[in-house]
């Protein structure tokens, strides 16, 4: 998806951030079909708040920032290469994204650039210590998932 430092830049050209969780409830401690369910369920919410702030950020101007930081980028082989860095908002997920079967990633230019969600860790973002910063749980109750997610957007 690109390098940490890349990662980092781009990030860094957003003003603000909203840092946010679900916690579903699993049948047990190892509901690996639970977790599958609601880490899906999760990413169709992101898909969600993706849409709504395409419609709310459509008149958003362009931001000389991360123009630059598209026109430094070199490295086409990273999926952020690909993406529309340029945009007033970036919605990003936990763990990998699974928003296309099959992907086509590394080998080929992402095929849906537009809801491609970043990962919170591959940003940097220690997302244990950022919750627990801000008072949020990061591990739920007993028989628990909790995924998180961030809007990072400029007004």
């Amino acid at each position: 998806i690109g390098g940490l430092n890349e990662l980092i830049a781009m990030c860094k050209t957003y003003d603000n951030a909203v840092f946010f969780n679900e916690t579903s409830g699993l049948e047990d401690a190892f509901d690996w079909d639970g977790m599958m369910a609601s880490g899906s369920k999760f990413c169709d919410k992101l898909l969600e708040i993706n849409s709504a702030c395409k419609r709310i950020f459509a008149d958003q101007p362009d931001n000389a920032e991360r123009q630059a930081l598209k026109d430094s980028s070199q490295n086409k082989t990273s999926a952020l290469a690909w993406l529309d860095i340029e945009r007033p908002f970036r919605v990003f997920g936990s763990g990998s994204c699974e928003n296309c079967d099959p992907c086509t990633f590394p080998d080929k230019p992402c095929k849906d650039p537009d809801n491609f969600f970043i990962p919170l860790e591959a940003a940097g973002i220690y997302v244990g210590k950022l919750s627990k910063d801000l008072n949020m749980d990061y591990t739920g109750a007993q028989d628990t998932v909790t995924y998180f997610g961030m809007l990072l957007y400029n007004d």
